[in-house]
């Protein structure tokens, strides 16, 4: 890895300090977020497999498939989904002339967020759950999603740790109910990105 993705991938696992609003613990900031049911979406539609493509309809697919990539990036920023942190993300992958860049760095995110939410629900599942233990890992996701751009998991997570801090069980699981659900739309999204640019990639290699 060369020198610029050490400088951008560093932070994913560390710790960004971020203030925090103080909230009314008597009003739940998530009630008319929670999700109807905890799975995962279901992936976008994504265009045919490249074998199933005549070789003379490869540029127009080309074309088609950057049409659909751009909207599809136009709407994660539209959402909130992410901000500009993602987009220099983009940038150091442009100037550095490395494909695989954001690829990288997204798919270290999805993994780490993974395995801290569900950190994060087996510590409340406990008899007697350990507020602090959950804030530190609320941190850790926090920090993660601020690092890649993933600017709606970064804010719900500020929120969560509002309820560490209170020390309410049911708040922290209608926050853990919010930040997983988010976290799911964004993966996805990222899932459908990730295989647009593999796409393009093949039908032009000189095309990112």
């Amino acid at each position: 890895m060369n020198q610029h993705r050490r400088l951008a991938v560093r932070p994913l696992r560390g710790h960004i300090r971020l203030c925090i609003n103080k909230t009314d613990s008597s009003s739940c900031p998530f009630r008319h977020q929670l999700p109807p049911t905890q799975t995962a979406p279901t992936s976008h539609a994504i265009p045919p497999p490249i074998d199933s493509i005549p070789p003379t309809s490869a540029p127009m697919a080309a074309t088609a498939l950057r049409d659909q990539l751009t909207a599809l990036l136009s709407s994660m920023f539209s959402q909130g989904l992410v901000d500009e942190q993602f987009q220099q993300l983009q940038m150091l992958q442009d100037e550095g002339g490395t494909p695989g860049f954001v690829s990288e760095v997204v798919t270290l995110f999805c993994d780490d967020a993974d395995r801290i939410i569900n950190e994060i629900a087996a510590e409340l599942e406990q008899p007697v759950v350990n507020f602090d233990k959950v804030d530190a890992y609320v941190h850790q996701l926090k920090g993660s999603s601020a690092s890649v751009g993933a600017q709606k998991v970064k804010f719900t997570c500020m929120q969560f740790r509002q309820f560490c801090q209170d020390k309410s069980r049911e708040g922290c699981l209608m926050a853990l109910a919010v930040v997983r659900n988010d976290f799911y739309d964004l993966r996805n999204k990222f899932q459908t990105m990730l295989q647009l640019e593999q796409q393009i990639q093949a039908y032009d290699p000189k095309q990112q």
